[in-house]
């Protein structure tokens, strides 16, 4: 595999992961702030 595919393939996954955990973030602050009552901002 050619190294341009290799590292274009890298970036890719650090994106991709890098949105999944801010996702899970909103979505557990949400949830906690949901328990206590307040409205998610």
């Amino acid at each position: 595999m050619p190294a341009i595919l290799t590292s274009l393939l890298a970036k890719l996954a650090v994106i991709a992961l890098e949105a999944i955990a801010a996702y899970a973030i909103r979505a557990i602050v949400a949830s906690v702030l949901e328990r206590r009552g307040l409205q998610p901002a």
